[in-house]
């Protein structure tokens, strides 16, 4: 059966519906608002209608130019940044006659001096547009400085217009603390992200209408409901119904529903184990299933936020239903042996593909005593398995804010060794051990600043080298071993030596993360 809508694979995959959602973003750009970020799932359409919104904006004339910009491949550094900007930048302005006499001063690849060259730009009147795509690469693999993105705000302040699309909000992707608050997202000002969701009644019925089928008395509503309104969802199942001669009715939907449960079982499996849905959100989902209608606040605000935003889940006032049957369906004729051991691990792909869900649950177990901290572990675990090399940037960070919390913990906010644990390591037989003795020699009495001596203090404080007892107030062996560990893996991703990191080594990482998250919330 021919298939009237490409869904994944294609580079042409056309606009259905979104009128709405694109003219407010159309609005909002030639508007004074601030730069626009559209925020929305994996697989929910974000693409499709930035896709969209560059052909407007060229068959408009209203730009200089328009640079679309897909950042699935992140560059790796501010220099490869800046090359990559100015060839594609180069690229569009020399295909548009208003500024192509500007392209030849992006030709060589190490220029970056592009606010005076903007601002030019600007001020004869030629408004360039640029359209950041899969913006989470480069905030989450945490490769581009802090300085780059100052620049750009210079670059970009008060001058042509920028759109990102990210799975969440801007700043909570950013891994790096400097990047985090960088002045760049004032950009954004203080403005909601624009939210992409499922397909509202509006689109659903001008998908139908592109279908050509002709639909029944509540045979919409029935698509709805099996489909939730996820793009992905509905257009495979009008995929399915193409070529009824007949008025499709509400039986030829659940017909065909049934067999979409059957013939794409892959595609419903990649929407339930997307990476941003977390398994407490499928935990929350299998609790809807079972219930429905449940109270909404029986589900955590994010992952019904999560659930909702995937047409997973419908509000009604405060109860909350199963909003897509496809799912439940598949879900449920999953579950009987899903939770085996043998089923989950017992191959490579199997281990590759669950074990994610397993890091999750073993990290939901402890308390949160630092936001900050678990944020980054819940990070990186997300980029389990498909981006094993990029999950260990965050080790750096991990070990900066672990450390920062233990000697804010043990020794208060001054850093300062107190006077009776000197005594103590200036006392035989500490005062024999080589570590101690440097550093008592050098009247060292406050948390040195570098991070590797700051292990040696955590050793000699926690009891983790000979002669010498543990005075720590707080933490345990157990925490400077894992953290003594995740300094050697942190050194192990920034020196590659162009070795690939496997899943597995990228998994024992952040197992011990994760067990420093618990060793710190039984400690602090």
């Amino acid at each position: 059966m021919s298939e009237v809508f490409p869904i994944q694979g294609s580079q042409t995959i056309e606009l259905i519906g979104r009128a709405g959602m694109l003219d407010r973003i159309w609005s909002d750009l030639r508007g004074p608002r601030p730069k626009l970020s559209l925020v929305g799932p994996a697989y929910i359409g974000k693409s499709v209608i930035l896709k969209a919104l560059e052909k407007r904006a060229l068959e408009s004339g209203e730009y200089g130019a328009v640079l679309y910009w897909d950042f699935t491949i992140a560059p790796e550094s501010k220099t490869a940044f800046y090359q990559e900007f100015c060839k594609r930048l180069g690229q569009a302005m020399k295909v548009s006659p208003a500024v192509s006499a500007f392209a030849d001063y992006l030709d060589e690849p190490e220029y970056t001096a592009l606010e005076d060259l903007f601002a030019e730009m600007k001020e004869e009147g030629h408004e360039l547009l640029f359209i950041w795509d899969s913006f989470d690469r480069p905030l989450a693999e945490a490769n581009l400085p802090a300085q780059l993105f100052g620049e750009l705000r210079e670059i970009l302040n008060g001058q042509h217009q920028l759109i990102t699309a990210t799975r969440a909000p801007l700043r909570e992707i950013a891994r790096d603390k400097e990047v985090q608050g960088s002045p760049f997202w004032n950009l954004f000002g203080d403005q909601v992200p624009l939210r992409v969701g499922c397909f509202d009644e509006k689109d659903i019925e001008a998908a139908v209408a592109k279908s050509g089928l002709s639909l029944g008395s509540g045979a919409q509503k029935e698509l709805s409901n099996w489909t939730g309104g996820h793009p992905v969802l509905l257009l495979s199942m009008l995929n399915g119904l193409h070529g009824t001669s007949t008025e499709v009715d509400n039986k030829a939907v659940v017909r065909a529903a049934n067999r979409l449960c059957e013939q794409q079982a892959d595609r419903l499996k990649m929407l339930w184990h997307d990476t941003t849905l977390s398994i407490s959100a499928r935990d929350g989902f299998h609790f809807l299933a079972e219930n429905e209608p449940v109270d909404e606040n029986q589900i955590g605000r994010e992952d019904r936020d999560a659930l909702i935003a995937r047409g997973f889940a419908s509000r009604d006032r405060t109860k909350l239903h199963c909003g897509c049957r496809l799912l439940r369906t598949h879900v449920q004729n999953a579950a009987p042996d899903a939770g085996t051991v043998s089923r989950l691990f017992g191959n490579e792909p199997s281990y590759h593909a669950n074990i994610r869900d397993l890091l999750e649950l073993r990290l939901s177990h402890f308390k949160v005593v630092d936001p900050s901290l678990f944020r980054l572990v819940k990070q990186a675990i997300g980029d389990i398995p498909d981006y094993a090399k990029h999950c260990l940037n965050n080790l750096t960070h991990v070990e900066d804010e672990a450390l920062d919390l233990i000697w804010k913990h043990e020794f208060g906010p001054t850093r300062k060794i107190p006077q009776e644990i000197i005594c103590f390591w200036t006392s035989p037989p500490c005062s024999q051990n080589k570590q101690i003795a440097a550093m008592m020699a050098g009247g060292n009495i406050v948390v040195p600043a570098d991070r590797p001596k700051q292990l040696g203090l955590l050793q000699v404080l926690t009891g983790c080298t000979m002669h010498v007892d543990s005075k720590a107030n707080y933490v345990s062996k157990d925490t400077y071993v894992l953290l003594n560990a995740i300094h050697q893996f942190r050194n192990r991703s920034e020196h590659t030596d162009g070795q690939s990191i496997d899943v597995g080594v990228a998994v024992s990482a952040l197992l011990m993360c994760i067990e420093l998250l618990g060793c710190l919330s039984r400690e602090l």
